[in-house]
């Protein structure tokens, strides 16, 4: 007779894989609010179309640039060697980005944190089967493919609702 999973099934190991793949939620949600409020972005920073093309470019493509190197990094020097201070320096960063002034700083900073968030994306798989049970890995999977219609779609409510509310 098989028992059915409990919390306490989940080993620690197991909540560091779900932070992962909450944390490749929040690149897909945070990616989609960005360019959706774009113009928005513009506007509040003073910058031309081109710069915000730009802006949007610096946003993105570091993530693509950095995700290979991730699984490598934490096989050889493990998940909290590698994630700890990408977290800590991600919140960091997005704290400091609505108080800036100037492309180029802005940029910068776009471009920091879009390879932090490239760090998130490139782990959250690897982390989850290293830490994970079998038995959970489906629902590992179910939300790492979750990620992307729930940012989606959330990214559209929540850039409408800090133009309206904050803006």
């Amino acid at each position: 007779m098989s028992r059915s999973a409990h919390p306490s099934d989940l080993p620690r190991q197991g909540y560091v894989a779900v932070a992962m793949v909450m944390a490749s939620i929040l690149t897909a949600f945070d990616v989609r609010t960005a360019s959706i409020g774009l113009a928005d972005l513009r506007g509040a920073f003073g910058l031309s179309f081109d710069e915000g093309a730009w802006l949007s470019t610096f946003a993105t493509a570091p993530q693509i640039l950095v995700a290979p190197s991730i699984g490598w990094l934490i096989a050889v020097f493990g998940v909290k060697r590698v994630m700890i201070a990408p977290t800590i320096l991600y919140s960091g960063i997005s704290i400091v980005i609505p108080f800036l002034h100037g492309f180029e700083a802005l940029a910068a900073l776009h471009a920091i944190r879009a390879m932090l968030l490239g760090m998130f994306v490139g782990a959250t798989l690897l982390t989850a089967f290293r830490n994970l049970d079998r038995k959970y890995w489906i629902f590992a999977l179910a939300f790492y493919v979750l990620r992307i219609p729930f940012a989606q779609n959330l990214g559209l409510y929540t850039a409408g609702s800090y133009t309206q509310t904050l803006g």
